[in-house]
């Protein structure tokens, strides 16, 4: 079996009740802050993923990339600090390891869930965070986004390009 992590930033918007969540004054808050909320995080992010019973594999199909797909045993979205930071975090096990090609398409693959896919769900819900606040989380933003293996990310080797999200629907 072979393991494959892949990173990527997230930011969130913090809202207080007394407040219109769809008001455009939301305040952005930065990784470094979102770091006490990572089981807040990795449960709602677990609902999404495994909402009938499957793991996050279940949204994987050959046409993405056969390579990938035949060797695919399982996919889990999760967050993880790393530097006074929160980070998404994404752990693919394989039959074997995949080509480069192989890992450029989980990285497209990735991109695009976070995005269009139980990302935009997770970013449209309102987590409680105390009393009179709540967040909501992004795993996809047009500025600052990549996606990394945990190679590139933690020793700074090569960044990965966005892709074109209108290339992928």
């Amino acid at each position: 079996m072979y393991t494959v992590k892949l990173y990527f930033p997230i930011m969130a918007n913090i809202f207080f009740f007394d407040e219109d969540p769809e008001d455009d004054d939301r305040t952005e808050i930065d990784s470094f802050y979102l770091t006490k909320f990572k089981s807040i995080f990795n449960e709602r992010i677990n609902d999404y993923q495994y909402s009938n019973g499957k793991g996050a594999e279940q949204f994987f199909f050959r046409g993405d990339s056969p390579e990938v797909a035949d060797n695919l045993i399982s996919m889990e979205w999760s967050f993880e600090n790393w530097n006074d930071r929160i980070y998404g975090l994404v752990t693919v096990k394989l039959k074997k390891r995949i080509s480069k090609d192989g890992i450029l398409d989980l990285k497209d693959f990735i991109t695009f869930q976070n995005a269009d896919g139980f990302g935009a769900e997770l970013q449209e819900e309102y987590l409680a965070i105390q009393d009179d606040a709540y967040i909501n989380v992004h795993l996809w933003q047009p500025k600052g986004y990549f996606v990394k293996t945990e190679d590139e990310f933690k020793h700074g080797k090569e960044e990965y390009r966005l892709p074109n999200l209108f290339d992928m629907v």
